[in-house]
């Protein structure tokens, strides 16, 4: 199965989705997540407009690739998150490669989140989008 194949996979996308509902629905301090492509297309997004998906999608892919060129220059390699943080809420960008595949995820945090419940939050969607990943790739001949 190709790479862009698994990205249109119906059933890897709605279990993407599920695996983002269930961290904004858990997670009070969490108001939006979306997973992209690392070339900046959406996959599924959850509390976030329609009209911003595509836009957002785009930046997140290339401020996690900025992050990752900056770290370089300081001898830091494998960069795998950058987070913002401002006075009315946080924001996690979260690279994710499983298997030859490269996604990228944005978690929005609201006004009362504390950062470490963010990033927990996103590492644990993280691991288990790579077990999505795992998965599906694992079910189809290259």
């Amino acid at each position: 199965m190709s790479k862009l194949s698994l990205y249109k996979n119906d059933a890897f996308i709605r279990d993407c989705r599920k695996k983002l509902d269930d961290l904004v629905q858990s997670t009070q301090e969490v108001n939006a997540a979306l997973l992209a492509t690392e070339d900046g297309f959406q996959l599924c997004s959850v509390m976030i407009e329609d009209d911003n998906t595509q836009r957002l999608s785009a930046a997140s892919s290339s401020l996690l690739a900025l992050a990752v060129s900056l770290s370089a220059e300081f001898g830091l390699e494998k960069c795998k998150s950058i987070h913002i943080d401002s006075e009315t809420g946080k924001i996690l960008l979260s690279q994710i490669n499983a298997d030859g595949y490269s996604l990228v995820l944005l978690i929005q945090g609201s006004t009362n989140s504390m950062l470490g419940h963010v990033l927990y939050s996103g590492n644990t969607l993280r691991e288990s989008i790579i077990g999505l990943l795992n998965t599906y790739s694992s079910s189809f001949d290259f």
